[in-house]
């Protein structure tokens, strides 16, 4: 059971850092659509 849940919160840290790095390209987009416009 442990083990279980040992992977999942793997998992979740892996699905975390991923988001992470999604909203820091988001906002790298945004800036430079700033400097664009």
């Amino acid at each position: 059971m442990y083990k279980l849940y040992n992977e999942n919160n793997q998992d979740v840290l892996k699905v975390s850092q991923h988001l992470d790095q999604l909203l820091n390209e988001l906002q790298r987009l945004q800036k430079r659509e700033k400097k664009v416009s």
